[in-house]
């Protein structure tokens, strides 16, 4: 069964951690992850202001597709978590992230939620 292929699965795997091996159609996940740049790949990222909120809510399913993520997605895959959280929100000092354009989020909603995912992105290692 090609929806179960255990090549898609291996490429899903991040930080170490496999895909869920019961996961329904990881093929459509897979594709999504390299269309939206979140996989190696030589295409150009298109310069399309929802493009990065779709890449965040694909890494976001992505962890939760994870072997051992809880309910909310935490866990174990700091790169899946800085794809969905930490490049909407941006480090501390970012003002240029997609989430600091007027009407998405308060300013300082955003430095809180920086100082609070600044640990985790400080202690990652890619």
């Amino acid at each position: 069964d090609d929806s179960t292929s255990p090549e898609i699965l291996a490429a899903l795997e991040s930080d170490g951690e496999p895909a869920y091996e019961l996961l329904a159609c990881p093929g459509y996940l897979w594709l999504s992850a390299l269309l939206l740049g979140l996989l190696p790949s030589d295409s150009p990222q298109p310069d399309v202001a929802s493009w990065p909120f779709w890449r965040a809510r694909c890494a976001f399913v992505w962890q939760l597709s994870i072997a051992d993520a809880s309910e909310r997605g935490c866990g174990q895959c700091p790169s899946l978590f800085k794809a969905s959280i930490a490049d909407l929100i941006g480090e501390v000092g970012d003002t240029t992230s997609p989430l600091s354009s007027a009407g998405l989020l308060d300013s300082r909603a955003r430095v809180e939620l920086q100082q609070a995912t600044a640990p985790l992105l400080r202690s990652y290692k890619r």
